[in-house]
């Protein structure tokens, strides 16, 4: 059977508000749309193509999950250890500020690099500090929580590249339409030494776009992300345009039937499905809690139906997330479901 992508999920669900902060991070994370940043802006995947960047990113990307502050105390482990993601890096009394968007492509050389990405969204263009000065930190931490993951004391060579790439969304027109790296490079101040040291470990690039949907064509990135984050351009402009002048899909193949549930309803639907049981468990006995089941449901049927998810989805996950029979599940889809 054939069902539209997940991107094109993304972009009829956030029609008029591409810019807000979770729908502009749904839309990006995807893996067509970080494919092309990352061909437009590192210089390792440049001569990639897109379907060879897509294979190459690692597992799902982590949307507003790492946090990017140390911890207060960290725990080394023994040497030679090497541990799992660590998630858990906030210092008590700073709140929890997390990365947009994280993730790891590899590189397709004889030797296989790993390289580990940031993107980071930006609605507002002046915010009191340089972008640059920024994305440095995020890389500087990107590189220090590798530490015993990544790599020991005893082989610093063994970190992973990082980069930070900061996309701002409504730049001034003298700004506009711009993209910058800064980076890290050797150089010798006196005499000749033939070796790489690698210290070009962090890159920062900031990628300005316009606030008037003015974009530069000439440069496929900027055309690109333009179109994509516009809260002016209805949804079906916006998948014409990133399909015949990008090459993006909007509608594929699905083997098993029931395959790639967009990820874009599923913060609506963990709300109103949480929303349901927190009414219910306000009220305190066990009609309240009935009642604020119902209303998680009905609203999960809702939000699945406005995505344009089928049936069969929206009864697999009133099974997964309200422990119900097919049966039961079934009758409540058939209940809520709007004719």
């Amino acid at each position: 059977m054939t069902q539209v992508t997940h991107l094109s999920h993304s972009i009829e669900g956030t029609v008029h508000a591409a810019q807000y902060d979770e729908a502009a991070k749904r839309l990006v994370a995807d893996k067509q749309v970080l494919a092309r940043i990352v061909k437009g802006t590192i210089e390792e995947f440049k001569d990639y193509t897109i379907d060879e960047i897509i294979a190459a990113i690692e597992e799902e990307p982590q949307v507003a999950i790492r946090e990017v502050y140390p911890g207060k105390q960290y725990k080394r482990q023994a040497p030679g250890a090497i541990h799992g993601m660590n998630t858990e890096s906030a210092i008590p009394g700073e709140g929890k500020v997390t990365f947009d968007i994280y993730f790891y492509v590899m590189t397709k050389e004889k030797e296989s690099v790993k390289i580990i990405i940031n993107i980071e969204l930006q609605k507002d263009y002046y915010v009191g500090y340089h972008f640059g000065a920024r994305g440095v930190f995020y890389g500087a931490r990107m590189l220090s929580e590798q530490l015993d993951r990544d790599f020991t004391v005893d082989n610093y060579d063994n970190m992973k590249k990082v980069y930070s790439i900061w996309i701002c969304m409504n730049a001034p027109e003298k700004d506009a339409n711009t993209i910058t790296r800064c980076s890290m490079k050797q150089e010798e101040v006196y005499g000749n030494f033939s070796k790489d040291e690698l210290c070009d470990f962090i890159t920062v690039i900031i990628v300005r776009l316009s606030g008037k949907d003015n974009r530069d064509q000439k440069n496929q990135l900027i055309d690109m992300l333009t179109v994509l984050l516009s809260d002016e351009m209805d949804a079906e402009t916006k998948k014409r345009e990133l399909s015949e002048k990008h090459g993006m899909v909007m509608t594929g193949k699905i083997e098993g039937g029931m395959k790639n549930m967009c990820n874009l309803g599923e913060g609506l639907i963990e709300k109103y499905a949480a929303k349901g049981l927190a009414q219910g468990m306000a009220q305190g006995m066990a009609q309240g809690m009935a009642k604020g089941m119902e209303q998680g449901i009905s609203h999960l049927v809702e939000v699945c139906q406005e995505l344009g998810h089928e049936k069969e989805i929206v009864i697999s996950k009133l099974m997964e997330k309200y422990q119900l029979s097919q049966q039961e599940a079934e009758e409540k889809v058939d209940e809520y479901w709007k004719k």
